[in-house]
């Protein structure tokens, strides 16, 4: 499963370091969920979601998570 942290944080104009910031991550383990080396567990993705509805009113849980093409 692949995540969207990459495009969400692009939407909101935050670069990676701010971003990592934003969500209470440290930079160089943010930067692996948004390079699909490392997908954040379930309380991580839940946590950030929650954290990203400040910024993006009206995001689903599932607005993290890349859908195959």
């Amino acid at each position: 499963m692949e995540n969207n942290f990459k495009a969400l944080r692009h939407r909101v104009g935050m670069e990676k370091g701010e971003f990592a910031v934003y969500l209470g991550i440290a930079q160089s383990h943010y930067s692996k969920w948004e390079n699909q080396k490392m997908q954040p567990d379930r309380d991580s993705m839940i946590a950030a979601w929650l954290k990203l509805k400040e910024l993006l009113p009206g995001l689903n849980l599932q607005d993290l998570v890349k859908l195959p093409e």
